[in-house]
């Protein structure tokens, strides 16, 4: 008991210093506060200052707009309620954190869900680009190829001129040749 005690004078000192801390300014925060402080009444035993608590705490979280905060509150009021024996209200509340909880269970899932989709279209790009790079580079070595092929056949062409003008430069000196000697023999 003495925990809760320090508990609820811990939270009462947090919400009195409200100003100097801008945690404690927004409305969630202090709801939050409000909520575990309620908790802590209730342990201890003080029932109506656990309600007038949790019914502020509530108030907070309509104010802040925060559907966590929200859930929170209802919770925590739906166990104050059963701890007086109010259950028909106790379990009203209890279905309003359930109904929030599922809600905000069902979006966290939805948007992991679209994260994983957009993870797989990223991925489906990636590989799409990977696939393009692959094609580009092989399109390049394909050129590169051509351009080789092509430079051996312009020097194997060349070398054929090459070897074409060395014959027919040996074909004209055999005919100088003979016809130095012809002309050798005639005189």
């Amino acid at each position: 008991l003495g925990q809760y005690q320090s508990s609820v004078n811990y939270f009462l000192e947090s919400l009195n210093s409200e100003g100097e801390t801008e945690e404690v300014s927004r409305p969630a925060e202090r709801s939050e506060l409000l909520n575990e402080m309620a908790y802590s009444h209730l342990r201890l035993g003080d029932r109506k200052s656990a309600k007038t608590t949790s019914e502020k705490a509530l108030n907070l979280a309509y104010e802040s707009n925060s559907k966590e905060t929200l859930m929170n509150s209802y919770r925590v009021i739906s166990d104050i309620y059963k701890e007086l024996g109010i259950f028909k209200k106790s379990l009203e509340y209890y279905q309003l954190h359930t109904y929030i909880k599922d809600s905000l269970y069902n979006a966290r899932r939805l948007q992991e869900e679209e994260i994983l989709k957009n993870q797989t279209v990223v991925e489906t790009m990636e590989q799409e680009m990977k696939n393009l790079l692959v094609e580009r580079e092989k399109n390049e070595l394909t050129l590169k190829q051509y351009e080789l092929e092509s430079e051996t056949q312009s020097q194997a062409i060349a070398l054929l001129h090459s070897e074409n003008e060395f014959q027919q430069l040996l074909l004209r000196k055999n005919t100088i040749e003979k016809e130095n000697e012809l002309s050798r023999q005639k005189q």
